[in-house]
């Protein structure tokens, strides 16, 4: 007895990844300035990362090569862009392996968005740490590692302040459009 893939459903799937990572590049160009740390901005492109994460994680993580490389090849920072993979990538893994877990309620909704808020600070802060120095070198604002860390340390708490916002945002919108499609993936 042989198997026979089921070509329709994988279609589908790679339909929703592909669509869906399509969106999260188009919104990470219409991009909100920060105005209180110019390197920053705020844009809607984790939401549809969400939502993938939220039908299947790992449709979620297989969205993250194209969503790098496509916006990279359209003029994004290589390294802001690694950051901002992996500010989204703290945000929907604790929403993907809470949420369903939780239940589909607000309560859910609050403790996967809360948590998720959480990791993107922690995580993005640590990452600052290390890599906000380095490229403060490299950009020549800074003439010694000790001045750019000192930079970076005058940075953090606003840095900190954005990802506990974007992760509060991103996280309940992500888990309200999942709830509106979610019969549809």
């Amino acid at each position: 007895m042989s198997h026979t893939p089921d070509y329709g459903k994988w279609l589908a799937r790679a339909s929703l990844i592909a669509s869906l990572t399509a969106l999260a590049i188009v919104l990470r160009f219409f991009e909100i300035p920060v105005p209180y740390i110019g390197f920053i901005k705020f844009d809607f492109s984790g939401v549809p990362l969400v939502v993938l994460a939220l039908a299947r994680l790992s449709y979620g993580l297989a969205a993250l090569p194209a969503y790098y490389i496509v916006s990279v090849l359209l003029g994004a920072d290589p390294v802001g862009m690694a950051m901002k993979v992996a500010a989204e990538v703290s945000t929907f893994i604790p929403v993907a392996l809470l949420f369903g877990r939780l239940g589909q309620g607000r309560r859910a909704t609050a403790i996967s968005a809360s948590l998720a808020a959480a990791s993107r600070t922690v995580l993005m802060a640590l990452l600052n740490l290390v890599v906000s120095p380095h490229w403060i070198l490299w950009a020549k604002l800074a003439s010694t590692y000790e001045e750019a860390l000192s930079i970076t340390l005058a940075l953090l708490p606003g840095i900190c302040v954005f990802n506990a916002f974007a992760g509060a945002v991103v996280a309940p919108i992500g888990i309200y459009v999942y709830r509106v499609v979610k019969s549809f993936i």
